[in-house]
């Protein structure tokens, strides 16, 4: 993560642990960073796709390029691992602090003014009118992204939020592999 994102991440949580600070802004400022690290984590992947790609393109002149290749699979693999493991486990923990604090319930809020704050569309809202909770509203993909054109096809339309959801998802079944969710 570059210096200037992690001063505006600084920043945000700064604002966000202000004593003064609405439920809403508190959510407004979890959602923002969880933008940050969901784009910094497309770039991750959209460099190792780089590195495959030419991987792929130097498997063609095999056996002369064995060494580049090796290279190349081997920066795939490592590259941004350990910045991209910090990055899931905060995004985890942003999940975390967003559903069970008070910024997690729509009491809080509102059900119309929560909706504004994840963008859901006015027209998709009838939807979602029974939901109760933070998590079931983002879990039940009502959170617009307005930026997915930018994530890898494998996340796009994911919300911020929502991508944090399933890291912290991800982060408790590693940790009770037994767990049955049905």
């Amino acid at each position: 993560m570059k210096l200037s994102r992690m001063k505006v991440v600084g920043e945000l949580c700064r604002l966000a642990n202000k004593p003064e600070a609405t439920p809403r802004a508190r959510l407004i400022c979890i959602r923002r960073i969880c933008r940050i690290y969901a784009d910094d984590l497309a770039w991750i992947a959209e460099s190792r796709a780089n590195y495959r790609r030419a991987s792929t393109i130097a498997k063609q002149g095999l056996p002369f390029t064995a060494r580049k290749v090796e290279m190349l699979d081997l920066a795939a693999d490592l590259n941004l691992k350990v910045e991209e493991q910090a990055m899931l486990e905060a995004l985890a923990s942003y999940a975390l602090l967003a559903i069970v604090g008070e910024q997690g319930t729509i009491e809080a809020f509102g059900f119309d003014a929560l909706c504004d704050v994840l963008n859901v569309n006015p027209t998709r809202r009838a939807e979602f009118q029974g939901v109760t909770t933070l998590a079931e509203l983002v879990l039940a993909g009502a959170e617009d992204c307005a930026d997915s054109y930018r994530t890898e096809p494998g996340r796009a339309g994911l919300g911020p939020l929502h991508l944090a959801c399933m890291c912290l998802n991800q982060r408790c079944l590693t940790m009770r592999p037994n767990l049955t969710l049905v």
